[in-house]
């Protein structure tokens, strides 16, 4: 559909992405545990799928996914496919 993309198995609008993607832009370095809560209340159950194909990684120190952190990779900056 024109204006969406598909992410995992969610349609999701390019105008949410773009949203979604200057709320990350402004938390700056956050965890993936602030990432997630504050996916959930936009209303994205499970943030990976949605994070990589924004063109954020997950850098993980140990299993605690408050020690993992987001960052914006280098090599992805764009949200459009």
């Amino acid at each position: 559909m024109k204006g969406y993309r598909l992410i995992g198995d969610v349609l999701v609008s390019e105008k949410k992405l773009d949203d979604i993607d200057r709320r990350l832009s402004q938390l700056g370095e956050a965890s993936l545990s602030e990432v997630t809560e504050l996916m959930q209340e936009i209303g994205i159950g499970a943030p990976n799928q949605l994070l990589e194909a924004l063109g954020y990684e997950v850098k993980w120190y140990g299993l605690d996914q408050d020690k993992a952190m987001i960052s914006k990779s280098k090599t992805r900056s764009t949200t459009k496919p």
